[in-house]
């Protein structure tokens, strides 16, 4: 069980459960504290037809929009924006137009998330997150990689031969669960680096993972896959692979 919050090493796990109240984890605390609160999550590959719900961890919700950019802050310690739920807008100004190469890229703590931007979309997640709704609205790809379980609801990526829009989702320890994925003009990459990849619907978003005119790539390092929709490669070159040790 992945284990996060203040202090905690990324990749760190749950190593012995001592009592009721202690555990021992496999990476030692960066800090000390008798208030912090941890985050526990499970790593094992989604369950079809037995795993009823997402957890979504509490802190209320968090929204940002903005003129132009939207990033978290490249310094030691970078910044990391943490909520239940996050709602990020870029390019979208008072007045006047918008910067049609404004992006968004953040660190992130967050359970559910919701973001647009007429540029690329990019987030680093330290757990588990639901992709509910992320688009690049004019030319922009979309890159998600999380210690934990991608649940990709919607994630749409518009471009054009000029301006490739590729969409990458990347989980380390958990699985990579794609429901409606698509790509205007680029390939899709879905990649579980110790769990499975999954294709099937979640609520109302249909299975469906299609690059327009580009490559899809699947691969589960140490899981299967499970394709329960359609998944197309389009365009002159377009295609298919599907890799896994399993």
């Amino acid at each position: 069980m992945l284990v996060t919050g203040f202090g905690i090493p990324s990749g760190t796990k749950i190593d012995l459960i001592v009592n009721s109240t202690t555990v021992r984890l496999t990476k030692s605390a960066l800090v000390s504290s008798s208030v912090a609160v941890l985050g526990f999550m499970q790593t094992s590959a989604v369950a079809i037809g037995t795993t009823p719900i997402l957890f979504v961890p509490t802190g209320g919700t968090a929204a940002v929009t903005a003129g132009q950019n939207i990033s978290s802050s490249t310094a030691s310690p970078s910044s990391r924006i943490t909520a239940s739920s996050a709602v990020l807008t870029a390019g979208r100004p008072v007045s006047g137009t918008a910067a049609p190469a404004s992006l968004i890229d953040v660190n992130s703590a967050v359970g559910r998330l919701t973001a647009m931007a007429p540029g690329a979309v990019g987030v680093s997640d330290s757990g588990a997150i639901d992709l509910f709704y992320v688009q690049t609205l004019v030319a922009g790809g979309v890159a998600v990689d999380a210690q934990g379980t991608i649940s990709a609801r919607s994630v749409m990526a518009g471009g054009d031969a000029a301006r490739p829009a590729p969409v990458t989702l990347t989980s380390l320890y958990g699985d990579v669960v794609a429901a409606t994925v698509t790509s205007a003009f680029g390939e899709i990459d879905l990649v579980s680096a110790n769990e499975r990849v999954v294709v099937r619907g979640l609520g109302l978003n249909k299975a469906s993972v299609a690059a327009q005119d580009g490559d899809v790539t699947v691969v589960a390092n140490k899981g299967g896959m499970w394709l329960e929709g359609p998944v197309t490669a389009g365009g002159i070159d377009g295609d298919i692979t599907l890799r896994s040790d399993q």
